[in-house]
């Protein structure tokens, strides 16, 4: 009895250390090996591999500190979940030399002092999650130093892009010198001296280009250092190899000049975005009628010569935008303002991919011209018009309120109007002829990159939806040769509407499917519910009936 008695102990105890000895060497696996089984579309929950190549090119201690506040709606602290499991997952593939801590200024005073030397930002937020509304001061943000710099991420509200953001940032501490984009200066207006701006407190022209594509500045500012290059005054500097040239007036766009110093940056193997609008309208006029006329000007036919030609119509469209004609009033379908849908989207290029649709405003069409395939030039469309849209000529109302269906109708039944689709952006790849430059110098090192967009409003818009931020980012990241962020950028964008599916976007199918996911899905599983409900109180009924009977048998 005692014999078998200590076998079955030494058994337990042996069966225990075995048991600790497999937890032990799955530990240590998990510590060295990283495995995630990820069975999202797009792997939203696994790093990228672009990430994971910056990561392992660190080579010294990044240290990030997480300030999230207990007191904030269960919505942050799902947030703070993922934060903390990307910067986790982050640490493991920088080797260890990435170092995670977390802080809660709201309950300690060091932690308190910390947020504030690192310029981590306090929220304040309203929760309506317990029945009554309350506001809620906390804090949900990052902050990442190396050495004596510091990059901060502020009101982290969604994991939307959090890859990136954190990416970008780290990149920023780490880096001595990030990248550099030149704006091209497109007006001819003087700009009024800082020192008076803020002595006199006055504002700048709204017609300068750091003034009107201030939207510009704001998005290219997130991954690059913006140069804005004034070309009447100085040359392109050899260490920016990309530039945007947003829009331009007639005395810019014509000087001979401003044309030159372009060719010659082309000819050194220069990147660009074009925002090339053909369509030039006073804006302040919009209460009247105003004097439209189409560009003519020599910046055009350079662009001719690099295989890109922007057409004289402006594009209306039947799936558009809505504008308010005044404050308050209510919304007009306005055609000028056409939205890319799926169908218009080349979804085998990178910049568009990986978004859903953008917004233009008055574009005109950019075709491939006949100089591309004499210069062996690589011309692909970006972004397509819907097959219900035409070009318009002189004499063109932009009045909102205007019979827009009439007007379509007419178009289609006289005929001299085609109809789409037709292409507003593309994008060009190649040697780029050149114009001014000598013909004997050698060619660039690499190949050229341009896209050409036929509009330029829809970057000074202030509501500028988060598609046409991420068209420009991807734009000016591919003609910059950064696929790698297009890529990271775009692993936590997916597009769920039937669409994707074959199916025509606001085609009479389409229309039915989405009334069916309102209101049938909906009616089904209230049927459900209900079906669920009588069964249940009919077995209820049947076994106290049935216990009824029983007791009246024992009775008896």
């Amino acid at each position: 009895m005692k014999r078998n008695a200590i076998k079955t102990r030494l058994f337990a105890i042996l069966s225990i250390g075995i048991v600790f000895g497999y937890v032990g060497i799955l530990n240590f696996a998990g510590n060295r090996f990283f495995f995630r089984a990820d069975l999202t579309e797009n792997n939203v929950y696994t790093l990228s591999t672009p990430t994971k190549e910056r990561l392992g090119e660190i080579d010294d201690i990044i240290r990030i500190d997480v300030f999230f506040s207990e007191n904030l709606p269960p919505r942050y602290q799902r947030v703070r979940t993922r934060v903390m499991d990307m910067l986790y997952e982050f640490q493991r593939f920088s080797h260890g030399r990435i170092r995670v801590e977390q802080h809660d200024p709201t309950t300690s005073t060091d932690d308190l002092s910390l947020a504030l030397a690192l310029n981590v930002e306090e929220i304040r937020i309203e929760d309506v999650s317990a029945r009554h509304l309350a506001k809620l001061h906390g804090y949900s943000g990052l902050a990442i130093r190396y050495g004596d710099r510091t990059e901060t991420l502020n009101d982290i509200s969604s994991t939307v892009h959090l890859e990136r953001d954190i990416l970008q940032r780290i990149i920023n501490v780490t880096t001595e010198k990030l990248p550099q984009v030149g704006v091209v200066k497109t007006d001819t207006i003087t700009p009024i001296p800082d020192e008076m701006v803020q002595r006199y407190q006055l504002q700048q022209p709204s017609g300068l280009t750091s003034q009107r594509y201030r939207n510009l500045y704001d998005i290219l500012l997130e991954t690059y250092r913006v140069k804005h290059l004034d070309l009447s005054r100085q040359s392109i500097p050899d260490d920016i190899s990309t530039i945007v040239i947003p829009g331009g007036d007639e005395a810019t766009l014509s000087s001979p000049e401003f044309l030159r110093e372009l060719d010659a940056f082309f000819a050194r193997g220069g990147n660009a975005m074009i925002l090339a609008p053909r369509l030039d309208i006073n804006l302040a006029a919009m209460g009247r009628q105003p004097h439209v006329t189409f560009k003519e000007y020599p910046f055009y036919a350079l662009l001719e010569s690099y295989g890109v030609s922007v057409g004289e119509t402006v594009i209306l469209d039947q799936y558009c935008d809505n504008i308010y004609a005044d404050q308050g009033s209510v919304p007009f379908k306005y055609p000028y303002f056409p939205v890319i849908t799926q169908d218009g989207l080349n979804k085998t290029h990178p910049i568009t991919s990986s978004i859903s649709g953008v917004i233009l405003q008055w574009a005109s069409p950019v075709f491939a011209h006949e100089n591309a395939a004499k210069e062996d030039l690589r011309i692909d469309t970006l972004l397509f018009s819907s097959e219900k849209s035409f070009g318009n000529t002189p004499p063109i109302g932009l009045a909102p309120n205007q019979d827009w269906d009439r007007m379509f109708d007419q178009a289609e039944r006289a005929g001299e109007a085609p109809f789409g689709p037709f292409p507003l952006a593309v994008s060009v790849e190649g040697v780029l002829p050149n114009r001014f430059a000598d013909e004997t110098a050698p060619p660039p090192e690499q190949e050229n990159r341009l896209v050409v967009v036929g509009s330029d409003n829809f970057v000074t818009h202030d509501g500028m939806g988060l598609n046409n931020r991420i068209f420009i980012q991807n734009s000016v990241d591919w003609v910059s040769r950064r696929d790698d962020f297009i890529h990271i950028r775009s692993q936590n964008i997916t597009d769920r509407r039937i669409t994707r599916d074959g199916i025509p976007t606001n085609s009479a199918l389409a229309r039915r499917i989405r009334t069916v996911n309102i209101f049938l899905l909906p009616l089904i599983v209230w049927l459900i519910g209900i079906g669920i409900f009588l069964h249940r109180r009919e077995i209820e009924s049947n076994s106290l009936h049935n216990k009824k009977k029983s007791g009246g048998t024992h009775g008896e």
